[in-house]
């Protein structure tokens, strides 16, 4: 029987250097088709191969949605407590949850409208 590690101490290496392709191995594969038909060459996932950014960004953004979507979800179920808010002339009692994203809401309206009217007064640049 051969011992593993005897082999490696020989310099065999058990695993190949370089990963197997279809590819390389017959020449491009090309799709099946009529005999008349134009081929086109079919993609042939290689491991080890770098995937293209475009490709991940299919994986990484649908990740990104649910992980939000959680995270809202959690958010509701941990500020469902009731919060009294004062609004001087009146007091309100609401779900601690409404009264964050209203606040949210209306310090993302401000914010919007500050940029708005600061683009609106800027004096226009002359070119020569």
């Amino acid at each position: 029987m051969n011992d593993p590690a005897q082999d490696r101490s020989e310099g065999q290496d058990p695993k190949p250097s370089q990963p197997f392709s279809a590819a390389s191995a017959s020449g491009p594969v090309t799709g099946t088709g009529s005999a008349g038909a134009e081929q086109s060459p079919v993609h042939v996932e290689v491991y080890g191969e770098r995937p293209p950014a475009r490709a991940m960004l299919g994986y990484i953004k649908p990740t990104l949605w649910v992980i939000a979507a959680v995270y809202v979800v959690a958010f509701l179920f941990l500020n469902s407590d009731s919060a009294q808010i004062n609004f001087v002339f009146f007091r309100s009692e609401v779900p601690l949850f409404v009264a964050l994203l209203v606040m949210l809401a209306l310090g993302m309206g401000l914010g919007a409208l500050t940029v708005w009217l600061r683009g609106r007064h800027r004096p226009e640049k002359k070119s020569k």
